[in-house]
């Protein structure tokens, strides 16, 4: 069983530590335990973002779709200016003027 920590400050500002299970509180523990449920708002946030990207990335010049794609996949800048051949202050201007288009 996995525990987890959870701290408390009051108004005196004194700090209590309460070791809780992962799959909720104890019995010392005022809080409700941790809902892991997504909230409705922001799963349907996401999903109007997701649709706005998935409209504008095609709209993106070529090098900004490329960096950006890269990017999301997890590579570094330094990574991404080797793959291509260009310089890293290239790649992170593509990086910016891409966020910033879309």
């Amino acid at each position: 069983m996995d525990l987890v920590l959870q701290v408390q400050v009051d108004e005196c500002y004194e700090v209590s530590i309460h070791e809780i299970s992962a799959e909720g509180s104890n019995e010392n523990s005022p809080l409700d335990p941790v809902d892991r449920v997504p909230d409705q708002l922001d799963v349907l946030i996401q999903k109007e973002l997701h649709g706005m990207v998935l409209d504008c990335f095609p709209m993106l010049e070529r090098e900004y779709r490329t960096v950006l794609t890269m990017r999301a996949a997890g590579l570094k800048y330094g990574e991404i200016a080797i793959r291509l051949g260009v310089n890293e202050n290239t790649v992170a201007n593509w990086v910016s003027r891409g966020i910033k288009a879309g």
